[in-house]
């Protein structure tokens, strides 16, 4: 392993709710030193002590507010039970969240789900998937070995476990083999994340990161037969389709795998690219704070604590985020308030930083519509 990126006294827990400002800002810290496997591709984060990386009914990471995610979920729900012929079966899905998706493909085919989520609690709306949707508030693991399904869903979790080869190895031992289970995970795409620079993406949650061909080798050691990988969600995340069984697999989605792969020479191109965008993003920092503007940054999830951490000295007092679950908490390790988008009608600012250029579009709309003449900044 090559270590190539060093960032010290960050947020153990990006989406950890805390209620009061003082409680944020001393929040749990811990190291991000990444380094790199030029044979099987591989990204760790060697730094990482496992036992801050906890997860309770105080993380929310839910996207499901955003129409833009929302569009996102539906489609991908819809090619799923399209194109897997979820119709009637039993679904896993394992780091479930709140459940919304899970909901999705329950309802969208008559299908039968179960969810696990150590941070699940019951806060969805009536569904008419009924009763044949439930939850459990803990970890997916071979004590739930009775438990089988036709198809089991992850997104954006694997990143997150402290041994994917343990878990992928124990996921194996639980399936079982005549049910012909297929499975169906995505995660972070860090061949885009290190293309395009997104140092934002990298959080202490993620102990991993994954490019297609390290996925592909991490279940194909792990016992499982790779039918396919693939870009997915513009190119931020991979998917990956496997199952147990010995014989070729057929395929349902078309390839987007550029056949790019993560050399040395890009992890290099990184590290310069961190670099230059450090200072870029120090600069509109100090273009407005010579401004002397109100500003606020507009979501207060991993990206957006991770700016703000970053910035420290930004002088920014609130952070807002469409989630009503985050509204009125505070974020960790800076301490700012989390504001709904109303709350800028009285507030006015001058700038409003936003950290994820996917939901630009979406956030230029919503500040339309609550006529705020703010100026934009997208990072």
């Amino acid at each position: 392993m090559q270590l190539f990126l060093e960032i010290t006294d960050v947020p153990a827990s990006c989406n950890q709710l805390w209620m009061e400002k003082e409680a944020a800002m001393s929040c749990p810290k811990g190291d991000i030193r990444l380094a790199f496997c030029p044979n099987c591709e591989s990204v760790l984060n060697i730094a990482l002590e496992p036992k801050k990386n906890q997860y309770t009914q105080m993380y929310e990471n839910s996207l499901f507010f955003s129409g833009f995610y929302r569009d996102f979920a539906e489609s991908l729900a819809r090619d799923l039970v399209e194109r897997y012929d979820l119709h009637g079966k039993d679904i896993i899905e394992i780091g479930c969240g709140k459940g919304e998706f899970l909901q999705l493909l329950c309802e969208l085919g008559n299908n039968r789900g179960i969810g696990f989520d150590p941070t699940y609690s019951h806060v969805r709306e009536r569904s008419t998937a009924g009763k044949n949707l439930a939850f459990i508030a803990g970890v997916y693991s071979p004590e739930y070995k009775d438990i089988q399904a036709d198809m089991i869903f992850s997104w954006h979790v694997l990143e997150h476990m402290n041994d994917p080869v343990q878990f992928i190895r124990q996921l194996r031992d639980t399936i079982d083999q005549q049910r012909k289970t297929r499975l169906f995970l995505g995660v972070p795409n860090s061949l885009s994340l290190v293309e395009k620079g997104h140092f934002l993406d990298i959080i202490y949650e993620h102990v991993s990161y994954f490019t297609t061909r390290s996925l592909s080798a991490l279940f194909s050691c792990c016992g499982f037969t790779v039918c396919e990988t693939g870009q997915i969600h513009r190119e931020n995340s991979l998917y990956i389709d496997a199952c147990l069984s010995q014989e070729p697999c057929s395929s349902h989605f078309s390839s987007s795998d550029t056949g790019a792969y993560l050399s040395r020479d890009l992890i290099n191109r990184f590290f310069l690219n961190y670099q230059q965008k450090l200072k870029e993003y120090s600069a509109i920092v100090s273009k407005m704070k010579k401004l002397s503007g109100r500003a606020v940054v507009w979501g207060a999830g991993s990206r957006g604590v991770t700016f703000l951490n970053a910035f420290k000295d930004l002088g920014v007092e609130f952070a807002v985020d469409i989630n009503p679950r985050k509204q009125g908490k505070f974020v960790p390790g800076t301490g700012q308030k989390i504001v709904p988008p109303s709350f800028l009608k009285e507030y006015k600012p001058r700038f409003v930083i936003v950290v994820n250029p996917m939901y630009e579009v979406e956030i230029r709309q919503q500040l339309e519509r609550l006529n705020i003449e703010a100026r934009m900044v997208v990072v």
